[in-house]
């Protein structure tokens, strides 16, 4: 085990170590955080405590405004491992918007579905395939069924 590792786990598995002065290591380290960080971490709280919009719109701007960008990245991808692949889906649509209803305006209609489907989420995927699917006429779903499961019906 590597030395900042070990340290980790040491920490980690350890009580709260008070120095002479009483300070506890957390303090320790937080006197040497950057003022940016202190104010994001306030207003975190702020945001935890409160658990509405406006708690969490101002953590976002505090963010945005002290927070570098490689930093709230980091920061977005720690949480977002944290969820359930589902959920986490369904934060990036939110974040990210999807592609949007499929339109045709160059190419044939089969070659728009393909450069849609290459830009849409999972859940946009579903969604347009099942509502498609369902609004196929009987014939036409034996014929995709046939389709998808190469000749098997």
């Amino acid at each position: 085990m590597n030395a900042p590792v070990r340290d980790a786990v040491t920490f980690q598995s350890q009580p709260c170590v008070k120095t002479q002065r009483g300070d506890t290591f957390a303090s320790i380290v937080a006197s040497f955080a950057k003022e940016g960080h202190r104010r994001v971490l306030r207003v975190l709280s702020y945001a935890l405590t409160l658990a509405d919009a406006d708690g969490w719109n101002a953590f976002s701007i505090a963010a945005a405004r002290h927070l570098s960008d490689e930093e709230r990245a980091c920061m977005a991808l720690s949480i977002l491992r944290t969820l359930p692949t589902d959920d986490a889906e369904k934060v990036a649509d939110a974040v990210l918007g999807g592609a949007g209803m499929p339109i045709t305006i160059l190419g044939t209609t089969m070659e728009q579905a393909a450069f849609w489907a290459d830009r849409a989420s999972p859940n946009e995927k579903d969604a347009y395939c099942l509502a498609t699917f369902n609004a196929m006429q009987k014939n036409r779903q034996a014929a995709f069924r046939a389709h998808v499961l190469g000749g098997v019906v």
